[in-house]
Protein backbone atom coordinates (compact mmCIF):
# COMPACT_ATOMS: atom_id res chain seq x y z
CA UNK A 1 0.00 0.00 0.00
CA UNK A 2 1.32 3.45 -0.84
CA UNK A 3 1.98 6.01 1.86
CA UNK A 4 -0.98 8.03 0.56
CA UNK A 5 -3.16 4.94 0.84
CA UNK A 6 -2.01 4.34 4.42
CA UNK A 7 -2.62 7.99 5.31
CA UNK A 8 -6.09 7.85 3.81
CA UNK A 9 -6.88 4.61 5.63
CA UNK A 10 -5.68 6.01 8.96
CA UNK A 11 -7.50 9.30 8.45
CA UNK A 12 -10.70 7.49 7.56
CA UNK A 13 -10.45 5.39 10.73
CA UNK A 14 -9.89 8.48 12.90
CA UNK A 15 -12.73 10.43 11.31
CA UNK A 16 -15.17 7.56 11.68
CA UNK A 17 -14.47 7.38 15.40
CA UNK A 18 -14.76 11.09 16.14
CA UNK A 19 -17.22 13.88 15.55
CA UNK A 20 -17.02 14.06 11.75
CA UNK A 21 -17.92 17.71 11.27
CA UNK A 22 -15.39 19.06 13.75
CA UNK A 23 -12.67 16.72 12.44
CA UNK A 24 -13.07 17.89 8.89
CA UNK A 25 -13.01 21.57 9.80
CA UNK A 26 -10.23 21.09 12.35
CA UNK A 27 -8.00 19.15 9.98
CA UNK A 28 -8.70 21.45 7.05
CA UNK A 29 -9.12 18.62 4.57
CA UNK A 30 -9.06 19.58 0.92
CA UNK A 31 -12.01 18.63 -1.28
CA UNK A 32 -9.92 15.83 -2.79
CA UNK A 33 -9.07 14.47 0.66
CA UNK A 34 -12.74 14.57 1.61
CA UNK A 35 -13.55 12.52 -1.50
CA UNK A 36 -10.83 9.99 -0.63
CA UNK A 37 -12.20 9.48 2.85
CA UNK A 38 -15.81 9.79 1.77
CA UNK A 39 -18.39 12.25 3.02
CA UNK A 40 -18.52 10.94 6.56
CA UNK A 41 -21.35 13.23 7.66
CA UNK A 42 -23.78 11.16 5.57
CA UNK A 43 -25.38 8.02 6.94
CA UNK A 44 -24.42 4.60 5.71
CA UNK A 45 -26.72 3.33 2.98
CA UNK A 46 -28.11 0.66 5.33
CA UNK A 47 -29.06 3.39 7.83
CA UNK A 48 -31.12 5.42 5.35
CA UNK A 49 -34.86 5.45 5.91
CA UNK A 50 -35.56 5.59 2.21
CA UNK A 51 -33.28 4.60 -0.68
CA UNK A 52 -34.75 7.44 -2.75
CA UNK A 53 -33.82 10.04 -0.14
CA UNK A 54 -31.38 12.67 -1.33
CA UNK A 55 -28.13 12.87 0.61
CA UNK A 56 -27.82 9.27 1.72
CA UNK A 57 -24.72 8.19 -0.19
CA UNK A 58 -21.21 9.27 0.68
CA UNK A 59 -19.85 9.46 -2.85
CA UNK A 60 -22.10 12.43 -3.62
CA UNK A 61 -21.55 16.01 -2.45
CA UNK A 62 -24.11 18.67 -1.53
CA UNK A 63 -23.75 20.05 -5.06
CA UNK A 64 -24.68 16.61 -6.39
CA UNK A 65 -27.71 16.60 -4.07
CA UNK A 66 -28.91 19.93 -5.47
CA UNK A 67 -28.39 18.66 -9.00
CA UNK A 68 -30.28 15.45 -8.15
CA UNK A 69 -33.24 17.43 -6.81
CA UNK A 70 -33.39 19.46 -10.02
CA UNK A 71 -33.10 16.36 -12.21
CA UNK A 72 -35.77 14.55 -10.20
CA UNK A 73 -38.10 17.55 -10.38
CA UNK A 74 -37.60 17.79 -14.16
CA UNK A 75 -38.46 14.14 -14.75
CA UNK A 76 -41.48 14.28 -12.44
CA UNK A 77 -42.89 17.48 -13.94
CA UNK A 78 -41.84 17.27 -17.60
CA UNK A 79 -41.53 13.57 -18.41
CA UNK A 80 -43.76 11.51 -16.13
CA UNK A 81 -47.06 13.16 -17.16
CA UNK A 82 -46.37 12.34 -20.84
CA UNK A 83 -44.64 8.98 -20.44
CA UNK A 84 -47.58 6.78 -21.50
CA UNK A 85 -48.23 8.89 -24.59
CA UNK A 86 -44.58 8.78 -25.63
CA UNK A 87 -44.45 5.02 -25.07
CA UNK A 88 -47.40 4.57 -27.44
CA UNK A 89 -45.85 6.91 -30.03
CA UNK A 90 -42.43 5.33 -29.64
CA UNK A 91 -40.64 8.67 -29.28
CA UNK A 92 -40.27 11.71 -27.07
CA UNK A 93 -41.38 15.16 -28.08
CA UNK A 94 -38.80 17.60 -29.39
CA UNK A 95 -39.90 20.07 -26.72
CA UNK A 96 -38.85 17.81 -23.84
CA UNK A 97 -35.38 17.41 -25.40
CA UNK A 98 -35.07 21.17 -25.68
CA UNK A 99 -36.21 21.61 -22.07
CA UNK A 100 -33.76 18.94 -20.91
CA UNK A 101 -30.96 20.81 -22.68
CA UNK A 102 -32.06 24.13 -21.19
CA UNK A 103 -32.01 22.52 -17.73
CA UNK A 104 -28.47 21.17 -18.18
CA UNK A 105 -29.49 17.52 -18.44
CA UNK A 106 -27.83 16.81 -21.80
CA UNK A 107 -24.08 16.59 -22.19
CA UNK A 108 -23.68 16.60 -18.43
CA UNK A 109 -20.03 15.54 -18.39
CA UNK A 110 -19.14 17.19 -21.70
CA UNK A 111 -16.70 20.08 -21.12
CA UNK A 112 -18.21 23.56 -21.22
CA UNK A 113 -15.89 24.60 -24.07
CA UNK A 114 -17.72 22.05 -26.24
CA UNK A 115 -21.19 23.19 -25.15
CA UNK A 116 -21.72 20.77 -22.28
CA UNK A 117 -22.34 21.33 -18.61
CA UNK A 118 -18.83 20.33 -17.51
CA UNK A 119 -20.06 18.07 -14.73
CA UNK A 120 -18.33 14.97 -13.44
CA UNK A 121 -19.23 11.33 -13.99
CA UNK A 122 -21.23 11.30 -10.73
CA UNK A 123 -23.47 14.04 -12.13
CA UNK A 124 -24.01 11.91 -15.21
CA UNK A 125 -24.84 8.93 -13.00
CA UNK A 126 -27.45 11.06 -11.23
CA UNK A 127 -29.23 11.72 -14.53
CA UNK A 128 -29.20 7.98 -15.25
CA UNK A 129 -30.52 7.09 -11.80
CA UNK A 130 -33.31 9.64 -11.82
CA UNK A 131 -34.66 8.57 -15.19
Amino acid sequence: MTSLGKLTQNLTHVLKNLNTTSCISATGLSNQQKRWTGNLSRPEIAQADNMMAVGNRRIFSEEHDMFRENVRRFFQEEVLPHHSKWEKEGQLSREVWEKAGANGLLGVNTPEKFGGVGGDVLSTAITWEEQ
